[in-house]
């Protein structure tokens, strides 16, 4: 949550000074996790998440909001632990280089872990 909550902020930044992230800051943008592994958070009966809801509703606007919301139900967030033991995976079996499909495009996970020469 904190991560999305700083990739957020960091993007506002960016809008806000017109310019492209730098390398550090690109690093905080790509703590982006989406809303999938924390849909808890929309959730307004759910009381665990009430001080994240309330800054994350300061940081969008109410149609954002609504937005992130809605992707709760098809946002898959995929642990980068597991990525690795899947590009693992592929070297031990003899992948060296090719062309490769990401499978979700989420938030790049799959591209940004690859090996070289994929």
């Amino acid at each position: 949550m904190q991560a999305n909550l700083a990739a957020i902020r960091m993007l506002r930044t960016l809008e806000a000074e017109e310019r492209p992230a730098t390398a550090e800051e690109q690093g905080v943008l790509a703590g982006w996790s989406s809303w999938g592994a924390i849909p808890a958070v929309f959730d307004d009966r759910d009381s665990t998440w009430v001080d994240e809801r309330a800054v994350l509703k300061e940081l969008l606007s109410e149609t954002e909001y609504r937005q992130a919301r809605r992707t709760v139900l098809n946002a898959h967030y995929t642990d980068p632990g597991y990525v690795a033991a899947i590009w693992q995976a592929l070297t031990d079996l003899g992948f060296t280089s090719g062309r490769v499909l990401e499978p979700g495009c989420g938030s790049g996970t799959f591209l940004g872990l690859a090996p070289d020469g994929a």
